[in-house]
């Protein structure tokens, strides 16, 4: 995981708090709230987050997130599979699901 300035910013702007947040309760709150993507404002931008920091622990909560998704209704899905596509390409070894 690495937040950089930019990133990290973001990343509180979407979960709240302020700049004493660390980066674990960042992950954490992230990682919680790609469960409920229709709470998302821009999901788009938000997928774009996730791959800035490039975390794999968002890998699991995504595939999830897709796999529940409804082609053609869930606006957020084509931002989540970008994210999951990129995080899943820029893995050393094979995602073992």
């Amino acid at each position: 995981m690495s937040f950089n300035s930019k990133s990290r910013e973001l990343a509180i702007e979407y979960v709240g708090g302020g700049a004493e947040v660390s980066d674990q309760e960042l992950l954490a709150s992230l990682i919680s709230m790609i469960g409920r993507p229709t709470q998302i404002k821009d999901t788009n931008r938000f997928a774009s987050l996730l791959v800035d920091i490039g975390d794999e622990e968002f890998i699991q909560v995504l595939i999830e997130a897709v796999s529940s998704g409804v082609p053609g209704e869930d606006l957020w899905l084509a931002d989540y599979m970008y994210a999951l596509i990129d995080l899943l390409s820029e893995t050393e070894d094979y995602y073992q699901v």
